[in-house]
């Protein structure tokens, strides 16, 4: 049995209420799960990367909504798109998969960075965990990725 997952990101870039003239773009690629095997033990992990580039150097801060799971960071949904059966998993701050990344509420945590004519590529953690009795499909969310400078 194979489970194909999806996360698609959204970008929404926030200036602050300082006005003076700096461009921040933000861009992303989806994270693609491998196939999830319900019966197995092992967790299953995956990664993507943001990338913040900033036209001057400056410091900023990337926060990641709760997508499908209205506001519950803890318990983040892949919804299957035949089912609307959730499977459950996180995006992380760490390989170690120990700092949720949110938007700073709820005990989440977000990257603080500075950025300035390079581009910074900033890893994100995926994991979804074993045992959870779902169908064969495709799952997804919808996480929207804000900037603020």
């Amino acid at each position: 049995m194979k489970v194909i997952l999806t996360i698609l990101f959204f970008c929404l870039i926030m200036a602050s209420s300082t006005c003076y003239a700096i461009n921040c773009t933000v861009s992303t690629g989806s994270m693609h799960f491998p196939p999830y095997n319900f019966l197995s033990l092992g967790k299953v992990d995956s990664t993507t990367n943001i990338s913040v580039f900033c036209d001057q150097s400056t410091p900023f801060a990337v926060k990641l909504s709760a997508g499908n799971s209205q506001g519950d960071f803890f318990q983040r949904r892949l919804i299957s798109t035949e089912t609307q059966t959730p499977l459950f998993y996180n995006l992380y701050l760490d390989s170690s998969h120990s700092q949720i990344w949110g938007e700073g509420t709820a005990s989440t945590l977000f990257y603080q960075g500075t950025a300035g004519n390079v581009p910074i590529n900033i890893p994100v953690f995926g994991r979804i965990l074993p045992r959870q009795n779902v169908r064969p499909g495709q799952y997804q969310d919808s996480v929207v990725i804000t900037v603020e400078w």
